[in-house]
């Protein structure tokens, strides 16, 4: 699920912010737009935020950066939905929290990740369980699922330009 600032003087201040000469109607036609924005349901990934907000303000999107433009769902006009999104975690963080290596993909009802750590190994269904409590992961009742899954997730990564790691095969 996206959510985005509905709050007015914040979205005035962002659009301000990414102003860049272009007249001040814009700013303020963009600034109205954002303060219209509630939520859209769509999945997304943290790097889906640049491309959308850049889009937003009206500032070209460089090439080579990754994630997805959904300014226009955030705007209320159709557009393509991501059926699922890659989550890569490499391991090392700047204060040792989670420095374990995973990989994961989230789709609208579910949340899969393939670990180096055995108990980081998760299977949620994020439509009956949205406080991901009840791990399905290793239950013989999910085992079709989790293959499925499995085998998205490994695609996932290949689309991504990654190899396979070795706690993922």
């Amino acid at each position: 699920i996206m959510r985005l600032p509905g709050d007015a003087a914040r979205a005035r201040e962002l659009a301000a912010q990414a102003q860049g000469g272009r007249p001040r109607s814009q700013v303020d036609q963009v600034a109205e737009e954002i303060e219209q924005l509630r939520e859209v349901e769509h999945v997304v990934s943290g790097l889906d935020i640049y491309p959308t907000c850049a889009a937003l303000c009206g500032v070209p999107i460089p090439p080579g950066v990754q994630g997805v433009d959904h300014s226009a769902a955030a705007l209320g006009l159709d557009s393509p939905k991501q059926t699922e999104v890659l989550i890569q975690w490499l391991g090392q963080a700047l204060y040792g929290f989670g420095d374990y290596q995973y990989r994961a993909i989230r789709t609208a009802r579910y949340t899969y990740s393939a670990s180096d750590v055995p108990e980081h190994r998760v299977l949620f269904d994020n439509q009956d369980d949205p406080f991901q409590k009840n791990n399905l992961h290793g239950s013989p009742l999910a085992a079709g699922l989790q293959k499925q899954l499995h085998e998205q997730l490994c695609r996932a990564i290949l689309r991504s330009g990654e190899a396979l790691p070795a706690f993922v095969q």
